[in-house]
């Protein structure tokens, strides 16, 4: 009877110390796998660490403010910006803009002051524009004509000639009262003004075409803006040449390029737009360029972070924000694994203790067994 229950207790024992190495091999597995986690955890945030953020500097060389780089940043105007890009969308080879650019350049693209001004909220009608360059044969305007009769494209003048049309009536009611003033650099534009009408063939006059109409925006930008912004109802309007400038810069990209397409507002700016645009130039599903680069003063070309002449508008550097939140997700995550990590191994040691007490009570209970054994069965030796 000794026997049978030293044999069964034997048993019993051994089913227990079966399950207890069953539950200390699962929690050794579990504590591989909350290595494995850490590992992991710790090389998200290596990767933190040597991951780079690109910058686009609005400050100076010397005193830097550098923001997240994105379409808004690079593309839009603001004030005190110092440099012009665009991006080239490098599946189409069209320029990327949103869709308010995209409207006004359907609707203006015959001219880029029209768009300049238009992007600038003062111009609502195309009208004039379309006849810029044509021949024809028209009554001029003298320089004794009445300035408001002009501006609102009344009749003057008093002979007929074949001339290029190279203004609209406001543009040209304008000139005749820059011409008036009789300045040295009244004297300049009209020269470019009569250089444009004795060109004999398209390419010269194309040219001459250009360098008076830049002439006339820039002596005459000014005047012509705060006029149609009168006509607006905007009270004491305010011009800003530089800005002029950039949506002329921007007409001229999208012409370069042949077109444009629009960008997804959602990565226009912000969080998500920072994170679209760093991912399509590691990618290289676009192209940056910038105006006024030394490969190219007066127009685009193209440029990148690794490249750029002008190193100090477009920076690459450390991702401080993203390491700031990998370093808070380190810490959260790998305190959360220790704790787990500590619990098993006060399980296992737990089980340890049990598993010592059942080998010590099996080894006690054998030798007990095989005392009784050798008394019983030395009987009969």
């Amino acid at each position: 009877m000794g026997m049978s229950a030293s044999q069964a207790r034997l048993l019993t024992l051994t089913s227990r110390l079966h399950d207890i190495e069953l539950k200390a091999q699962n929690i050794e597995a579990q504590k591989i796998a909350l290595a494995t986690q850490k590992d992991g955890l710790y090389q998200e945030y290596c990767d933190a660490l040597d991951a780079k953020a690109f910058k686009i500097n609005i400050g100076t060389a010397s005193n830097k403010n550098l923001i997240d780089a994105n379409f808004n940043s690079l593309c839009g105007y603001y004030d005190g910006k110092l440099k012009d890009y665009t991006l080239i969308d490098n599946k189409t080879n069209l320029l990327l803009v949103n869709k308010e650019t995209e409207a006004t350049y359907k609707q203006f693209r015959m001219d880029k002051y029209a768009f300049a001004l238009a992007m600038m909220g003062v111009l609502k009608s195309n009208a004039g524009y379309d006849d810029i360059g044509k021949e024809v044969e028209r009554e001029g305007y003298n320089d004794e004509d009445d300035w408001q009769t002009l501006l609102h494209g009344g009749e003057g003048g008093s002979y007929t000639e074949t001339s290029v049309i190279a203004m609209t009536p406001l543009e040209e009611a304008i000139y005749n009262s820059i011409i008036s003033s009789g300045t040295e650099k009244s004297s300049t534009l009209k020269a470019k003004y009569e250089a444009v009408q004795e060109a004999n063939d398209k390419e010269s006059r194309a040219d001459a075409m250009t360098k008076f109409r830049e002439e006339l925006m820039k002596q005459g930008g000014a005047q012509m803006y705060c006029y149609l912004a009168s006509q607006q109802g905007v009270s004491d309007p305010e011009f800003d040449m530089a800005e002029f400038n950039h949506y002329v810069h921007l007409w001229e990209a999208i012409d370069e390029a042949g077109g444009c397409t629009v960008i997804d507002k959602q990565y226009e700016g912000g969080e998500d737009g920072t994170k679209w645009f760093k991912d399509m130039v590691e990618s290289g599903l676009i192209t940056i360029r910038a105006y006024g680069d030394s490969a190219n003063p007066k127009g685009w070309s193209d440029t990148s972070f690794a490249t750029s002449t002008n190193y100090n508008f477009l920076q690459e550097v450390n991702d401080e924000t993203n390491v700031k939140k990998a370093e808070a997700k380190y810490e959260h995550e790998l305190n959360i694994i220790n704790k787990k990590d500590t619990k098993f191994d006060t399980e296992l040691s737990k089980l340890e203790t049990e598993r010592t007490a059942i080998t010590t009570e099996m080894d006690s209970i054998k030798k007990v067994r095989n005392d009784n054994e050798e008394r019983t069965f030395g009987i009969f030796s």
